[in-house]
């Protein structure tokens, strides 16, 4: 009992010392870094992950005599560890905004583990970091002491917040397949039985497919949104607009479609890849020529602003407006295309071309429900004139980069 109790008093006051000497057994031990961060309002969150090479893992647990268990040499380990790092701010280096250095307090959840005969060090802190300051941040991870050498990159982050809009989409995605699915069931259900009942629920899921496939990402919502922050709009323009995206949208997967069908069905897959991409670029090169007409049409409306200006119905043109449309909605729908050809493959063309009208209706509900939103914050902000100055300008700068980025991408 006295010799083990001598052997715990040497390990607690040489501690650091014996840390020190197990790591100069090997040639700079390496830990590879993972970092996941969470934003939340003014503070983001940090959890890090550090993995010891499996050599460095061995000779640390092989340090200790054979008579201790692996539980108390883990514990050991992990109280040599920190005192060490908790004196140099967990060799953990934030800086931001100007270079700030941010210290670390309040060290939360520190685990050490043994997975895959590596050790595993994990520990996390919440820092007074807003969304802006992350932009400029640079993390990095040093030992002055030269008793670890860390591999870590920026890819290496992992931000949850955008994990979680990833996994939306995911989701979302999961949800298009399955409506699909079904689409096809009750497409062979027609074609076999030619059942009233599934011509209904054949309409209510092209609808519900509409909206969904509205809900995820594209451009179609940013562009109208923009458009519609630029100027007064009324009610009628923003529903004739969304139903004319949602119809040029279905539409054109449908053309597509017929294209394809009747002539080059062997080379579907790279053939509908190349549409898709040619698509986009043309809706790009739209989107950038409504910019700079628009920015074009401001900087005159500015230089006449002291002028009069005729308000007839002749001077007002709707170019813009179909230009819009066209760039919204000329990109085809890969869903809506696997659809379409299912639908030709049983000879059902009719049932097709309605499916084709409930799908438009359902996007065209999202489309406009987003053109009454920028529309209701623009009416809610006439009153105040530099923020409508700013949604004129700042519009016509978001519609110019987003055509740039799509044609670019």
């Amino acid at each position: 009992m006295k010799q083990l109790f001598k052997i715990l008093l040497f390990i607690l006051i040489f501690t650091k010392i014996s840390f020190a000497c197990t790591l100069c057994t090997v040639q700079t031990p390496s830990i590879h870094v993972q970092v996941k961060k969470n934003i939340t309002n003014d503070k983001t969150s940090y959890n890090i992950k550090w993995t010891f090479n499996e050599l460095f893992t061995k000779q640390t647990i092989d340090s200790y005599p054979p008579k201790f268990d692996i539980k108390f040499k883990m514990q050991e380990i992990k109280k040599s560890l920190e005192q060490y790092i908790s004196k140099n701010n967990y060799l953990t280096y934030i800086t931001y905004d100007t270079n700030k250095t941010y210290n670390l307090e309040n060290i939360a959840n520190t685990t050490l583990e043994l997975k895959h005969d590596k050790l595993i060090y994990n520990y996390s802190f919440t820092a007074d970091i807003n969304k802006t300051q992350n932009d400029n941040l640079d993390i990095k991870f040093e030992d002055n002491g030269n008793y670890f050498l860390f591999n870590f990159n920026k890819e290496n982050i992992i931000d949850k917040s955008q994990q979680k809009q990833s996994e939306f989409i995911k989701y979302l995605s999961q949800i298009l397949k399955s409506i699909t699915d079904d689409m096809k069931e009750l497409l062979n259900d027609i074609d076999k039985s030619n059942s009233i009942i599934s011509y209904v629920w054949l309409l209510f899921f092209s609808f519900l497919y509409g909206m969904l496939h509205a809900i995820g990402p594209g451009h179609g919502k940013s562009l109208i949104s923009s458009y519609f922050l630029k100027d007064d709009s009324s009610h009628i323009k923003a529903l004739s607009m969304s139903s004319l995206i949602g119809i040029v949208h279905t539409f054109s997967a449908f053309i597509l479609t017929l294209l394809i069908y009747y002539s080059v069905n062997t080379f579907l897959g790279s053939y509908f890849t190349d549409i898709e991409k040619i698509a986009t670029k043309i809706s790009a090169i739209i989107i950038i020529s409504i910019a700079f007409y628009l920015i074009y049409k401001k900087i005159i409306q500015s230089r006449n602003k002291h002028k009069h200006s005729c308000s007839c119905g002749g001077c007002k043109t709707h170019s813009t407006d179909i230009g819009v449309i066209l760039a919204a909605g000329i990109v085809p729908c890969a869903g809506t295309v696997t659809i379409f050809i299912y639908t030709m493959s049983l000879n059902l063309y009719f049932i097709g071309f309605l499916s084709a009208i409930f799908m438009s209706l359902g996007m065209s509900l999202i489309i406009y429900i987003t053109a009454l939103l920028s529309i209701k914050i623009r009416d809610k902000s006439s009153s105040n004139t530099t923020l409508i100055k700013f949604f004129e300008y700042g519009s016509l700068i978001f519609i110019l980069f987003l055509g740039v980025i799509l044609f670019i991408v």
